[in-house]
């Protein structure tokens, strides 16, 4: 199991959960990292994101490119 994290964070995830950092934003190679190797992505969209289009979609469009089956 992965568990996103903020960049430079030192967030402490449960046992067995590997930590990956992960920012929303445009760079859709950084999801992709973030991504590789899940097959399933729990979504939760952060109140302070106004521009859904352009802090969402790519993360979106990156998961779909590692073979996300699905999307909650």
């Amino acid at each position: 199991m992965v568990g996103a994290v903020r960049p430079g964070s030192s967030a402490r995830l449960p046992d067995g959960v590997e930590a990956r950092e992960f920012a929303f934003g445009p760079d859709v190679a950084a999801h992709r990292a973030a991504l590789a190797g899940c097959d399933r992505l729990f979504l939760l969209r952060p109140p302070a994101i106004e521009d859904v289009q352009r802090q969402l979609f790519p993360v979106i469009d990156a998961a779909l490119d590692t073979g996300i089956r699905q999307i909650v």
